[in-house]
């Protein structure tokens, strides 16, 4: 890399200098992760990122106890509050009968039992029922194989790019189709395992502190991605 290549990428990371993690799973609320919550915010505070959210899975038949469900929830936040990084409500969503996943900010731990019982909608319901102004909807892992083609004016943006490293997210793809949609990108770590943290970030100029705000944040477009050690302008 070349000095005014070096120059540029520091720049962008001092305008850009906070990094915060969209999609990351906790054990038991999503049992396909190995990480207890309270260890979710230690591992991202130590790799310095301010603030993480916590996406897990939510379906029929997969976490649709609103109580048990939101206790990750609540323990990785209080883990987060004595290390001082903001841990942030969001959920992955799967709605019948497809095996998509979408991810959801703006929301309240208040608005999860209305979820649940959304849960039986497909994603064309759901989509006309509760996207909002201070709510961003996107397709997670859009063209991972096993996903079905979704019309994309019923979410706000795509997850381009997916660093979860045991699947092939085709992320060519899905930011070709982006950029010929208009979707805005989001990009994620999809966090499960022990030592696939921090593969990826969204790099903020302030620090979100709730799911609204995070919300806003993508809206607004203002926001660098980061893959590895690779920034991205989406």
């Amino acid at each position: 890399m070349n000095n005014s290549i070096k120059n540029a990428a520091a720049a962008l990371r001092a305008e850009y200098p906070f990094r915060v993690e969209l999609h990351a799973h906790t054990s038991p609320a999503s049992s396909c992760s190995e990480i207890p919550p309270a260890k979710l915010p230690e591992i991202y505070a130590g790799l310095g990122y301010s603030a993480v959210c916590v996406t897990n899975h939510l379906a029929r038949g997969r976490g649709d106890n609103a109580e048990e469900w939101l206790t990750d929830y609540y323990a990785a936040k209080e883990s987060g509050d004595r290390l001082g990084i903001n841990v942030i409500l969001g959920v992955e969503l799967r709605f019948i009968p497809s095996n998509n996943d979408y991810l959801l900010y703006g929301i309240t731990p208040e608005d999860i039992p209305e979820i649940v019982n959304m849960l039986d909608m497909n994603i064309e319901e759901f989509s006309r029922a509760y996207r909002a102004p201070n709510r961003f909807l996107c397709q997670a892992h859009p063209y991972r194989s096993g996903m079905d083609p979704t019309d994309h004016t019923l979410f706000d943006g795509i997850e381009v790019f997916n660093a979860h490293p045991n699947h092939n997210s085709r992320v060519a793809v899905a930011s070709q189709i982006a950029h010929r949609e208009g979707l805005i990108f989001t990009a994620g770590t999809d966090f499960h395992h022990p030592g696939h943290e921090g593969l990826a970030a969204v790099r903020t100029r302030t620090v979100p502190k709730t799911s609204a705000d995070v919300a806003a944040l993508l809206k607004s477009a203002d926001f660098l991605l980061e893959v590895g050690e690779s920034l991205i302008l989406p």
